[in-house]
Formats: structure tokens, sequence, C-alpha cells
């Protein structure tokens, strides 16, 4: 790793401030197996509002997370908590925030409380925070304003941090919220990734104290954090950094065991790529997995032996990587039949949330849909 790339310096902000080998894969484009939905079926569809998406179209969703039955499908200036307890039956309440004149994006979890990441805000807003003790009627108990950083397009909450990538105001930097008491959240940051403007941190995802951050031109970065339940002690090293010759890297997700990395990149016609990361001085590329020309992989998560990737247009995909090198198609889930609304391509499956014996999965043209697992899906 190039070591003028890193900043291993961590003060606080308030109180100070949080300071601040490409190659080409060997292996061949693995290409879709099967078009079967018979391993996730419909059990309901919920058809959400829909909202004008910044020139873009009339989108129904974009993100999504769940915890336990509680679903919570952002679009636009609304944020849809959907509970599903009775999956035929799911309840929803739907707050507008149509005088913030933002967008909410991503959202995600911190013990009774939902954190929201705003896209555009014209006054600086870049987080809402609700109280959701009593889901059906929410309570916005903090605001976070910043002129310091530009578009929260996605949230990921571990521990008492709440982990901020940016958009839009370079410098590859991430941003952190200290949780400790979500009524008066306390700005940390940034962690810069780069000495000059090379891209956006696009997406995280931690697992344990490690960070998986997915940062367009610069590929991924791996960075372990330590004192995630005490931020006023958190400190962080970088571990890893590749770049692999192509610019989208949108987001990433570990295998279990933390030695495969998987990575997604929204640009038309590119993959869904696997890396052996069990030794992050010699990461190595193993596989991909693409739908051919114009098709856009998009958000991906990890859940066993498989990879649930939402792939806008094309559905929701699930890969098999037993033999990482050789990535399987093993299910499909795609009511549009690869069919975009618009000619951008940018439409369809958004999100996707396997759990337990079911996969949520937001759809930009009609909102959540609840599919259940069966076959070899529906095992540990």
């Amino acid at each position: 790793m190039n070591q003028s790339f890193t900043r291993r310096t961590f003060l606080r902000l308030g109180a100070g401030a949080l300071a601040t080998s490409p190659f080409l894969f060997s292996s061949q484009r693995a290409t879709a197996q099967t078009q079967s939905n018979e391993l996730l079926v419909p059990v309901a569809k919920i058809e959400l509002p829909p909202v004008g998406f910044r020139g873009l179209g009339s989108f129904n969703a974009t993100g999504m997370w769940a915890r336990e039955t509680l679903a919570v499908v952002p679009n636009g200036s609304l944020i849809n908590l959907v509970e599903f307890s009775d999956v035929k039956n799911p309840q929803v309440v739907t707050l507008d925030n149509k005088a913030i004149d933002a967008d909410c994006r991503d959202v995600d979890f911190y013990q009774n409380y939902l954190v929201c990441g705003l896209v555009g805000a014209a006054d600086n807003r870049r987080v809402l925070i609700y109280d959701i003790s009593d889901w059906k009627n929410p309570k916005l108990v903090s605001t976070v304003r910043s002129t310091d950083y530009g578009t929260v397009h996605n949230v990921f909450v571990a521990g008492k941090v709440c982990f901020l990538p940016t958009i839009g105001q370079g410098d590859g930097e991430l941003f952190m919220l200290d949780l400790t008491d979500p009524t008066n959240p306390v700005q940390m940051g940034p962690v810069r990734f780069l000495d000059r403007f090379f891209g956006d941190v696009h997406d995280v995802t931690v697992i344990g104290n490690r960070l998986y951050a997915a940062a367009w031109d610069t590929g991924f970065w791996i960075i372990d954090f330590e004192n995630l339940d005490n931020p006023k002690q958190l400190k962080y090293t970088f571990r890893a950094q590749q770049h692999y010759g192509r610019g989208a890297s949108h987001n990433c997700w570990p295998s279990p065991d933390g030695k495969i990395l998987f990575t997604g990149d929204e640009s038309p016609g590119d993959f869904i790529r696997s890396f052996d990361i069990s030794d992050l001085n010699n990461i190595r590329a193993l596989g991909q997995y693409g739908l051919g020309p114009g098709t856009i992989p998009h958000d991906l998560v990890v859940d066993g032996a498989y990879v649930y990737d939402a792939y806008y247009a094309n559905g929701v995909r699930v890969l098999e990587y037993s033999d990482p090198r050789e990535l399987k198609e093993v299910a499909a889930f795609n009511p549009h039949n690869g069919r975009a609304r618009y000619s951008h391509g940018y439409d369809g499956f958004w999100d996707v949330y396997p759990f337990g014996k079911y996969v949520l999965t937001s759809d930009m043209q009609t909102g959540l849909w609840i599919l259940e697992k069966k076959g070899i899906l529906a095992g540990k």
C-alpha cells in the first residue's frame, strides 16, 4: 500500500477535530446460470408512494434496511416504515420531510433510534435521527448540519459510531457521528483516504471492528477501527487499499470468515468481483460475475454461503461462491424481465436485505418486496 495515502492521527471534532498496484483480472466472466424464481418466492409486495427523483424520473423506493420485523424504505423526501411481523398484512407509516427539500437514500438503526442520511439539503442538513420506540409515532430528536462535508448517500452504524461516507465534496473523506447520546450526536471526522482528490468514499460495511470501504476510482479500502463502543477513545489503522484498474467501486461486503471480499461496480456492463483478502499484504482478484452490456449491479450483501445483489432492472441475483473463482448464479427474482423505464438504466431493484427465511428488497418501480427463501437458500 502507498503509505502516502494514509493519515493515522485521530482528534475529536468540537473538542478538536478528527484530522484527517493496479492489475487485470485473470478469471473469465461468469454469466447468469438460471432465471428461475423457484428459490425466491414473493409473499408480499408493499406498494409505496412515488416521488420525483431530481431529474431521474419518479421512483417508489431507493435504499432500504431492516431490523427484526421493521423495514425502513426511504424515497426522496419520504421515509416509509414497514412493520411485517404479519407478512401478509404489513403495516406502513410514512414520514414526509418535503419541507427539508432533501432526499433520504439510506438508513440504519441504533438502539431505539433511526439514523437517516440526506442528499442535497439546501440548509446543510446531513442526518436526521428519530426515536422509534413507538414505530407508529416516530419523533425527530436531532438534526445534524455540516458545511464540512457534502451528500450523505450511505450510513452504517457499528457500536456507538455512525459512519457517513460522503459524495459530491471530494478528497475521499469519511465522517462519523458519536451516538452515545442520539439526541445530541457529536460530529467526528474526517478520516481521509487520499491526499488529493481522486474519488469519493461511496459506501462502507463494518463487520466487527473492520471497515470495508468502496471508493469509486480508488477501488476498496480496509481499515481496522478500535473502541467502537467508546468513541472518545476511537482510533484506526489503515490495513489495505486495492485499486483494480476500473472506476465505479460502489459497495462491498466480506464473507463471514473475512477471507473473501465481494465488490459491486455501479457502471453499465460492469461486474460483481471477488477478492482473496486473507493476506492483506497480498490481495488477489479471484472471479467476477456480470450480466452483459448495459446491465448495472447495485447494492450487495453476503448472507452465509450466498451473495445477494440488487441488480437494478435485472432484479435480485443470488450467487454461490464455494469456489470464489467461479461465481455461480443459483437464483433470481425479476418481475421486470430486465426492462428499465428510463434510458439512463438506473431503475429497478436498489437494495436487498436477506435475513432468516426472508429476503427484503426495495424496487424503484413499485416499493418493497418480501421474498421467501426456498430450497438451498433456506438452509442455515
